[in-house]
């Protein structure tokens, strides 16, 4: 899959920087999910190489342009999610 990175901030959300996620989840600090098209329900475990130490992450979250094989990892910070970039990957998906 592509796997791209994003933070909460008004770049990355614009208009939904509003410290929720697409299924009313509250970001904390140190949160760790993705950014899935919606043919993944909210809760689907993923494992994402090099992402999070390895522990799977559910999908809390959507995208506009994530659709398909892409994913958006989510960062606290606009730095961390710039320095992960674009990245293909195997991911294992986990159903609920």
């Amino acid at each position: 899959m592509c796997v791209t990175a994003y933070c909460p901030c008004r770049r990355c959300c614009g208009e939904y920087s509003n410290g929720k996620t697409a299924c009313g989840y509250k970001i904390n600090p140190g949160d760790s999910f993705v950014a899935a098209d919606s043919k993944y329900p909210f809760g689907t475990e993923m494992l994402i190489a090099g992402y999070n130490n390895g522990e799977p992450v559910k999908v809390l979250d959507r995208g506009g342009v994530i659709r398909g094989n892409k994913l958006d990892v989510f960062f606290n910070s606009h730095k961390q999610a710039l320095q992960w970039g674009v990245r293909y990957l195997d991911v294992k998906i986990r159903s609920n």
